[in-house]
Parts: C-alpha cells; structure tokens; sequence
C-alpha cells in the first residue's frame, strides 16, 4: 500500500511539473527512450506504438498517457519502467529566457580506442564491424531553442573523424595496433560535413511539420526497413505527420544530391516521395502500409508533392520507381512482440513481359 501512495504522490508531481522537455523537440530514431516506450506497451501487451520516427515530444508523451491507461494492475517492473520514463520527459531545460523561450545545451567529450591483432590483414576502416556511424564524435555540442509548445529547433555542433576518411591518405592508418577516435594526422581529417543534426519542427497536440536534416526511419526492423532506415547518417527532408491514439499518418519528401551535383549526370533533380499510415487492429496489433517514388530527371513536376496521390498511378517509370511496403506488429502476450515487413518493388502480372523480373523483400522478428 505504501509503495502505490509514494508511486502515486510520484505521477501527481510529475503531472503539475511547470519545466519539462520543449513539446516540440524531437527524439532521435535510436534514442533509448522511445526504446523504453516500447518496453511499456509490450508489458502491457498493447499493440505497439508507431515505428515511423523522429518523434516530438508531445507524440512521446501521447504514447506514454495511453499505455498508463492501459496498464497492467499491479506490474512492478511496469511501474518502475514508467517512472523512469516520466523522469526523462520532464527533464527541466537548462535556460529559460522568459516564459516562453528555453534553451537546452551541453558539452559532450568522447574517447574511444580501437585494437586489434591483425595488422597484415585489418588495414582499413571499413574492415571494422563497429563502423563511422556508430563511433562517437571527439566533441558535441547539442543546442536546443523552443519558442512556447509551437516550434522547436535543434542542431548538434560536433568535431569528429570525417566518413570515408580510409580513401585519403595516409593509407592505412588502420593497420596500427591501437587507433582512437581522437587520432587525427591533420585538420582535414575532421569532417566538415557537419550538422549531421539541424532541425525545426512547429507542431501542437496531434500535428507537426518538420524541415531540416535528421535520421529518418520507418518501421520495427533492428537490422534495418525497407523504405526508410537508418543506414544513412541523415535525411534532408520536410515531412507532415498527423496521429491520434490508434491512428498515425506521415509524409515526407527527401532531397539528395543529384547527378549533375556528384558529376555522374546532367538531371538536376533526385528526391523521394512517401507516405505512410498506421493503425491499430484490435488491441494488440499494428499495421502500417507505405508507398514512395524515387525520382530523377531535370525538372520538378509540383504535381509529385500531392500527399494523398498513390505515386505508381503517375506512370513514368522512365523518370521514377514506385516501393510499396506493409507491416505488422504483433503483442500477443506480455513481452513479446511479433514483428515482419513486406515489400514489393515489381509484380508481373497478365501481359507484362517477362525481361523484368518480380522484385519483393520480406522480413521477420520476435522481440523479447
């Protein structure tokens, strides 16, 4: 009885905090707290929640009030985990510089060492597992401006190794016995590609459109998803996402550098198009269904940015290629989750020729 009137005075607190995270700040794909998330709906044996991120923080702490609903009675590792989840998302911004405006920043030193015995036939960076996008930065700088509950903006200033830096010489730096993170020969081992981190995002309860560079990733998939995942280190995108409690919709158009750009060509347009929806079926499953185009050509058609078209229908497969993906999530008992994806990019059917081949990807997981 004690421990349910302390966690209970806990929540009461929790819920009357004036200073927590910027209802607009976003959260990362990878983040451990959206991770935390997930661990509280398959405790509660609910269907998950949505897979299509970054997410706001109003979105998170969305999630958060609907599986407390929803709770299992008497879970202490439920109560536990929800503490702590609650903790972080009222975490106070470092400075307020009035009411309205907050500002959140920190510094962050990181030195990691690399060894290895091998040094005749590990000579590159691209021989280790542990690769660029998991290694740290030398130095971090997250900054992060919130202007009331309707817009916030981020941007992380980092020093780090650059990508691909085993293509520059010296070549084979690798091949030393020890190798650190902080190692740089000269200044231009330093990536000068950064912010790989740089966004503004203006939302409310059950909206936001957001515009910048970040990690975009869809779907449940740990070793990646077939539309959108995040093997690359970042997206420059805008995106629209509209949600309610078993109900989530998410659009997005996503420029890349174009031929002419990389000097590999002369079409001076290469963007992709997707959009999404999810919902609830029954309790305990979630299903998504997405669509994109890749296209490329010298010219944008502002006809391609229509949210609710379905992309293959334009037809101009000279200039495009059309992916369509569904998913489902599946908690059918405390703590395990059910998890698969489905893609099609080709489909032969009656009269089409047989020179191009059906295309299709499928994927499979438990989580426990």
């Amino acid at each position: 009885m004690f421990r349910k009137i302390v966690f209970a005075l806990f929540i009461l607190f929790i819920s009357f905090s004036l200073i927590a995270q910027p209802a607009q700040k976003l959260w990362s794909v990878d983040c451990i707290l959206f991770s935390r998330i997930n661990e509280l709906y398959k405790l509660a044996s609910l269907a998950p929640p949505s897979t299509a991120g970054p997410w706001t923080t109003n979105e998170l702490s969305q999630m958060v009030a609907f599986v407390y609903e929803n709770k299992p009675l008497d879970s202490e590792a439920f109560n536990n985990l929800y503490r702590l989840v609650q903790e972080e998302l009222n975490q106070e911004s470092r400075f307020s510089v009035t009411n309205e405006v907050k500002i959140n920043t920190s510094l962050e030193y990181n030195f990691e060492l690399y060894a290895h015995s091998n040094t005749n036939d590990f000579t590159e960076e691209e021989d280790w597992n542990y690769g660029w996008i998991e290694r740290a930065p030398i130095l971090k700088i997250p900054l992060q401006i919130s202007f009331s509950d309707i817009f916030a903006s981020q941007v992380d200033i980092v020093a780090m190794q650059k990508l691909l830096d085993y293509k520059n010489n010296p070549i084979g730096k690798y091949s030393k016995t020890f190798w650190t993170n902080n190692n740089l020969p000269d200044f231009f081992f330093l990536d000068l590609l950064w912010p790989y981190h740089a966004s503004g995002v203006a939302g409310g309860d059950f909206w936001k459109v957001q515009i910048g560079r970040e990690q975009l990733s869809w779907g449940p998939g740990h070793t990646g998803n077939f539309m959108l995942t995040n093997h690359l280190p970042y997206h420059d995108h805008i995106l629209l996402s509209l949600w309610s409690n078993k109900l989530k919709y998410t659009t997005t158009v996503i420029d890349f550098p174009s031929p002419e750009e990389m000097g590999t060509g002369t079409d001076t347009v290469a963007m992709f198009f997707a959009h999404r929806i999810e919902f609830t079926l029954f309790s305990k499953m979630r299903i998504s269904l997405s669509e994109s185009m890749m296209y490329q050509n010298d010219v944008l058609n502002l006809r391609y940015l229509n949210p609710l078209m379905i992309y293959h229908q334009y037809f101009i497969a000279d200039k495009s290629n059309s992916l369509l993906t569904l998913e489902f999530q599946f908690n059918p008992i405390k703590n395990f989750t059910f998890y698969g994806q489905f893609c099609m990019d080709e489909m032969q059917i009656l009269g089409e020729s047989s020179t191009i081949p059906n295309a299709m990807g499928y994927q499979v997981g438990l989580e426990v």
